[in-house]
């Protein structure tokens, strides 16, 4: 047997888990809640089924010092251990750095759970490299996206934006990580459903004439769902998304599968050519808003933390602890506990230290998802290209970063990379 060989089952706890994640996320949670209450402690309920014993003590055993599944063998040379030296020290040195510094206790509890939740993947250690973790993970943040949206739709037409359940005006929910990996990736499979048929895995692809039309169908609907509500949010970030993930498939597609681009070209050419007036009233809105407020002060947030710091080096390195907050002028120079970068935010929370360990963390995790990743066929890289997206604009642009959604991709992109070295271990 494979070293790595590994019972690849999701228990019935599992299951169940995963289920209530996307019940009572998906249908009463917020991306950004301003209190913990009930959801919250349902939602941590869900997970707790999910990740089992045995992801609550990862990272114990990762302080011991010791291996803790076959499967990561070499974790030292893994994105995971970069992800734990920054748990480490965001835990200590944030926490203590804001309780020195006298930040608000509210704001300190706020801003590490975020925190927990960009280093959820470590408590997933045991299950990232299964294939069926990774199909069950990828379907709950299609179902969660999908009652998001809903739940948007229905707070601006029902009722008239002024339902808000800890996301003022549906806006954090619009803006949520799952939405637009939903959006990127229900897309471009959309796409493969049509043009790329026979070179889908085995999972997506069936022999049912009627069933895949079922599944174009549902892709469908969920992608013009999940850009519906980016368009009607006018996220133009996400939007820019979509178009890139098209036009990165597309690039697959005259690389590997030049006879059908051939075929995909001529139909985009008609396509644009009859809908071509409807499209451009349709960007004119978004075209506007671009031209009136730019990048929404986004760059000039890294000014306002290097001031809030002020002159001391020590403040620079080790930052100002969880519930340090600043003047953001891109929040009309409302003093708050956020940032829309992740990187000023850590700079901001945890000094040039959390910085350089999430840049390691980061980076290592894309190389090995690019050295891992095969291209002979387009389903893995599909949802590769959906994550990375997704990720990299909630990173730098959003602030998505602080909720649950992100760690959860960011999870699902690591258990992409461990479930394809097992598959590529096995193929050996």
């Amino acid at each position: 047997m494979h070293p790595t060989t590994v019972k690849d089952q999701l228990g019935f706890t599992q299951r169940l888990g995963f289920l209530c994640l996307v019940v009572f996320y998906g249908i009463f949670g917020s991306s950004s809640p301003d209190n913990l209450g009930t959801v919250e402690f349902l939602v941590f309920l869900s997970l707790t089924l999910i990740i089992g014993i045995n992801g609550f003590i990862t990272p114990l055993k990762l302080v011991q010092n010791k291996q803790t599944t076959q499967h990561l063998i070499h974790y030292r040379a893994s994105p995971l251990f970069w992800l734990f030296l920054l748990f480490i020290w965001g835990t200590i040195s944030g926490i203590c750095t804001g309780l020195i510094n006298g930040n608000s206790m509210n704001w300190i509890i706020r801003d590490y759970a975020s925190f927990g939740m960009l280093c959820i993947p470590l408590f997933f250690i045991p299950h990232l490299h299964k294939p069926k973790f990774l199909s069950a993970l990828k379907l709950s943040l299609i179902g969660i996206a999908t009652f998001f949206s809903l739940r948007v739709i229905y707070n601006i037409y029902i009722q008239s934006g002024n339902n808000d359940t800890g996301e003022i005006g549906a806006l954090y929910l619009s803006i949520s990580p799952e939405i637009l990996f939903t959006a990127c990736y229900m897309v471009m499979i959309l796409v493969s459903l049509v043009f790329l048929y026979k070179d889908l895995n085995k999972a997506e692809r069936v022999n049912s004439i009627g069933i895949r039309s079922l599944k174009i169908i549902g892709s469908s609907i969920l992608s013009l769902l999940t850009l519906y509500v980016l368009y009607t949010s006018q996220m133009r970030a996400g939007i820019g998304a979509i178009v890139l993930s098209l036009i990165l498939l597309n690039i697959w597609i005259f690389l590997y599968r030049p006879k059908r681009f051939c075929l995909i070209a001529l139909v985009g050419i008609i396509t644009l050519f009859i809908l071509m007036d409807p499209l451009l009233t349709l960007l004119t809105p978004l075209i506007e808003k671009q031209n009136l407020v730019g990048f929404n002060q986004r760059f000039e947030e890294f000014n306002a933390v290097s001031k809030q710091m002020g002159p001391s080096a020590i403040s620079h390195i080790i930052g100002l602890g969880w519930g340090a907050g600043i003047e953001s002028p891109a929040s009309a120079g409302m003093y708050v506990n956020f940032t829309h970068n992740l990187f000023s935010s850590l700079w901001l929370k945890t000094g040039i230290i959390g910085v350089i360990l999430m840049l390691i963390f980061v980076t290592s995790s894309f190389i090995h998802i690019f050295n891992t990743l095969s291209f002979k066929r387009p389903s893995p890289l599909i949802l590769a290209i959906a994550l990375l997206l997704c990720l990299f604009i909630n990173m730098l642009l959003y602030g998505g970063y602080k909720s649950l959604g992100f760690g959860l991709c960011f999870t699902l992109l690591l258990s992409l990379y461990f479930s394809q070295e097992t598959i590529g271990k096995h193929s050996e």
